[in-house]
């Protein structure tokens, strides 16, 4: 039995001056032709992923500075997870090193086709904000 499941379908490095540095596409599964096409043009993601930055420097600021006052400590990590869901099929994913240099995942909730599923395995719609630290540390060790 084949089911549908989340995959990547844009990966985005942003430098510390918010200037693009890299993007990359992934083909997605498509159900009307049952081929593999990209979703969105390499516009549409480059200003999807211009998009995060103002959630970017919104949730730094946020981290901080969390109670309003002076003097607060920025976490150790940098991973901050769902940035905004662009629709109900796409959403955006980010992670901010130490340097300033952020990394955009952005993910299809129905982009991949899984022939072989095993009994057990999750269900539901969506994805834990875990599942893609692999994927922010393997870009940042690249």
């Amino acid at each position: 039995m084949a089911t549908i499941t989340p995959s990547i379908v844009c990966l985005g490095v942003i430098g510390r001056n918010n200037n693009p540095l890299h993007i990359t596409i992934f083909p997605s599964y498509d159900t009307t032709t049952q081929t593999y096409a990209p979703v969105r043009t390499p516009l549409q993601f480059s200003l999807l992923l211009s998009g995060t930055l103002d959630i970017f420097e919104a949730r730094s600021r946020h981290l901080a500075n969390p109670s309003g006052v002076s003097g607060g400590s920025m976490l150790l990590s940098g991973d901050l997870g769902l940035l905004h869901a662009i629709d109900d099929r796409l959403a955006a994913y980010g992670f901010e090193t130490n340097t300033g240099v952020k990394f955009v995942a952005v993910v299809d909730m129905r982009g991949r086709l899984a022939k072989n599923t095993t009994t057990g395995s999750r269900g539901g719609v969506g994805l834990r904000d875990n599942e893609l630290k692999p994927v922010f540390r393997a870009m940042q060790t690249a």
